[in-house]
């Protein structure tokens, strides 16, 4: 009889048994939702693998292994202020308790937390697969990519990646996101990063050069309006609105980042 649950005793071997067709399991808050996108008939649980609910720092990059509940990084001295600013974008302490770092990363959603906050920051993964063999890739080619079977047993951020501001849009606390905007700034240079439900994270090469030189508040709206993607009109708002929206909000950051003396 094929048992629906099991508990991987090592990265590798959860590895292994993910190449058979398993999912991984950690809090469970994306697999065992209702309307989850991805059903698995087995999935193995990372909770018990040694190293994997640890958070360190080397190098001035802070690891954040992937059994690392969200509550458990807001708590860590480790983990940097403008992730955990993200990280509390998650509004329910009960689902805190459940839901991994990594997890939220690898469900990679629409309406995800941290998404654009990694984008912004250049944040990478480590990956394993079923030989053992691990290697790092940025966020924003693990995205493009999705290797299959592998593991993302750490998320890396870097500890002082320079000026970091996020903000997310819902209709309360608890709903879904219908937009969240990151900015990073560090030595001139900066990176924004939008996430929109119905899109998808992504970093505006355009946004990024304007806000670099400075740019006011009605040059990245009229470029907010310009951006390729296709950008939805629901429930939440329009198209228009949310082109508006991210605009404004990049150039309030750009306001608060040379108050604070980071340009």
């Amino acid at each position: 009889m094929d048992e629906r649950l099991v508990m991987a005793s090592s990265a590798r071997e959860a590895a292994v048994l993910a190449a058979g067709g398993a999912g991984y399991l950690a809090g469970g808050t994306e697999l065992m939702r209702l309307g989850a996108a991805r059903h698995c008939r087995k999935m193995v649980s990372i909770r018990r693998i040694e190293g994997l609910g640890k958070v360190e720092e080397r190098d001035g990059e802070v690891l954040i292994g992937a059994a690392v509940t969200f509550q458990e990084a807001l708590q860590s001295q480790l983990v940097p202020a403008y992730l955990k600013e993200a990280l509390s974008f998650m509004g329910s302490r009960t689902k805190r308790n459940m839901a991994t770092v990594a997890g939220n990363v690898a469900a990679w959603r629409d309406d995800s937390y941290l998404a654009a906050t990694m984008l912004a920051v250049a944040a990478e993964v480590e990956l394993m697969n079923e030989a053992g063999a691990t290697r790092r890739l940025s966020v924003a080619e693990w995205a493009r990519t999705r290797p299959e079977h592998r593991l993302i047993g750490r998320v890396i951020v870097p500890a002082e990646p320079g000026w970091v501001s996020s903000k997310r849009y819902a209709n309360t606390m608890e709903s879904l996101s219908y937009l969240v905007v990151s900015l990073c700034l560090s030595q001139g240079e900066a990176r924004a990063a939008l996430c929109v439900k119905g899109v998808g994270a992504f970093v505006s090469p355009e946004l990024s050069e304007a806000l670099s030189r400075g740019a006011g508040e009605d040059e990245l709206v009229e470029l907010s309006y310009g951006l390729d993607e296709a950008i939805p009109t629901d429930m939440y708002g329009s198209e228009r609105y949310k082109r508006y929206l991210a605009g404004v909000t990049l150039a309030r950051m750009l306001e608060d980042a040379e108050r604070d003396g980071a340009r």
